[in-house]
């Protein structure tokens, strides 16, 4: 499938033809992790998680309580690594479970030894009302 072909695809919620890699699917790049509330407000949150303490974008009401649950979307592209934690927004390769890494393919070293991080921006954080 061509260039097009791949935007059409992606544009409209189609999977992509045979060799495409699986984590340029439409599907593949919503992953999401839940966690509780600890503070919202001026359009930025901080949640507690299976992975941490998570900083990014709150895209619900600024007077959400402590307390609420969240989903917290992180598509695979933002992912990055190194071998050093930053100061925030970060777990180790090796408890990422069950999302899915993007950069884990170029990496080579000991996932023991590797951290994975992002943005504050590019997480996305949602009330999970019904989940």
């Amino acid at each position: 499938m061509g260039f097009f072909g791949n935007v059409f695809a992606r544009l409209f919620g189609r999977a992509p033809k045979k060799g495409v890699p699986a984590a340029e699917a439409p599907e593949a790049r919503e992953q999401a992790v839940y966690g509780e509330l600890v503070a919202a407000g001026a359009c930025e949150f901080v949640a507690k998680t299976p992975l941490g303490e998570i900083r990014g974008t709150w895209r619900g009401d600024d007077d959400a309580p402590a307390g609420t649950r969240v989903k917290i979307v992180l598509p695979s592209e933002i992912f990055r690594i190194d071998d050093c934690p930053p100061e925030e927004n970060f777990f180790r390769l090796s408890d990422a479970g069950t999302l899915r890494v993007a950069a884990a393919a170029d990496f080579s070293g000991d996932p023991e030894d590797a951290f994975v991080w992002f943005f504050p921006e590019d997480a996305q954080g949602f009330p999970a009302e019904g989940e």
